[in-house]
């Protein structure tokens, strides 16, 4: 379902490249007064905000299907690098393509970066500690005895 997802939306981002690099735009002329040039930035940046919002939360997913296209890497980074010189996006769209290069690899990523949607093997490795931890503590538990027994108040008499 993903992969139909991102074919459609490459394919957008593909005929969106070719239409602005044809008309001669260039990031930073200014909003463009040509329709066509507008629909293409606009439809560019949409869908580069949807992949990376997809990317942040389907992080695994996505990285095996971006491994198989490397040409999607190269139509990304030029979507990616188009959205974050036009000045017509908010602090929240900025940091959201921010986080999504950096999970991408198009940028370094931040010592504090985490993305708690990634299974990685950090995150396999303190699954796994959790669990031991959980396995000790089953077999402390006491096993109670069971069967017939006398109360304390009746052991003293005959």
């Amino acid at each position: 379902m993903l992969t139909v997802i991102y074919n459609k939306m490459f394919e957008i981002l593909s005929d969106a490249k070719t239409v602005m690099e044809s008309s001669g735009y260039v990031h930073g002329d200014g909003f463009p007064s040509n329709t066509t040039i507008r629909d293409a930035l606009s439809t560019t940046v949409e869908n580069t905000l949807f992949f990376s919002n997809i990317m942040l939360h389907l992080p695994d997913i996505s990285h095996r299907i971006l491994n198989k296209k490397n040409d999607w890497k190269l139509v990304l980074q030029w979507s990616w690098q188009l959205s974050t010189t036009i000045p017509y996006l908010d602090n929240q769209m900025l940091k959201l393509l921010n986080l999504a290069s950096q999970e991408i690899g198009f940028i370094e990523k931040d010592p504090d970066y985490i993305n708690p949607f990634k299974s990685s093997k950090e995150k396999d490795s303190s699954s796994l500690t959790s669990n031991s931890l959980k396995d000790v503590k089953k077999s402390k538990r006491k096993v109670k005895v069971r069967g017939p027994r006398m109360s304390s108040a009746q052991t003293g008499e005959l």
